[in-house]
């Protein structure tokens, strides 16, 4: 139970952390068009506001990223700026190091998780935004 536990604390203050840059991320975009739209600069405030929410997704991880995904096909939601940042997020997705998948894995399935195969790759062989495949 004591065990269970930490690993929610873990869980929630990853959440607050991840929060707390989304709040950040916000402030500054509101900064940049503050000062942008006195300029009239529009297309500029959204390059620099769509630059620091696709770094905010990349750090704040896959379902971030998903979502980022999601509204790059969608010009009628967005600025053509946004969408072409977040199109970024479509192919760069970075492989999970092992550690943390074997960890998964432990947890699911027990410390003897390798006997359920005949053979396990560690390097995985496609890596998407909130999975990764391994033979």
């Amino acid at each position: 139970m004591i065990r269970k536990s930490i690993v929610g604390l873990g869980g929630l203050a990853a959440g607050r952390s991840r929060y707390i840059r989304a709040v950040a991320a916000v402030t500054r975009i509101g900064a940049v068009y503050a000062s942008g739209l006195r300029s009239g600069d529009r297309v500029a405030c959204h390059r620099r506001g769509a630059e620091i929410l696709v770094a905010l997704c990349r750090r704040n991880g896959a379902f971030w990223v998903k979502a980022a995904q999601f509204f790059s096909c969608r010009p009628d939601v967005l600025p053509l700026e946004y969408i072409e940042a977040f199109q970024q997020l479509q192919n760069d997705a970075q492989p999970v190091p092992f550690p943390l998948i074997e960890k998964a894995l432990r947890r699911s399935w027990g410390r003897d998780w390798r006997e359920r195969f005949a053979w396990f790759n560690e390097t995985p062989v496609a890596v998407a935004s909130i999975a990764q495949v391994h033979q």
